[in-house]
């Protein structure tokens, strides 16, 4: 069972929690690489919640924050 976890307010206005997680050090230096040379995300963790959102759109799991909302319609 996971340890009570920090809430706080994303940009949108919606609540978030604050997860730590472990990752092989070679994943994060490529996440790192990408972020640095493509200049599409700001931080690893815009990184990490974009990733999370794909992923849940191809298992078929509904995520109803407005970002999402946004992200599906540019996708089209």
């Amino acid at each position: 069972m996971p340890r009570t976890l920090k809430k706080a307010l994303t940009k949108e206005g919606e609540k978030a929690s604050y997860v730590t997680i472990r990752l092989p050090k070679s994943l994060v230096e490529k996440v790192d690489k990408y972020i640095l040379e493509s200049g599409e995300y700001s931080s690893r963790a815009d990184f990490v919640k974009e990733a999370i959102r794909l992923r849940l759109q191809q298992l078929g799991i509904s995520y109803g924050s407005p970002a999402s909302k946004k992200s599906k319609k540019s996708a089209s």
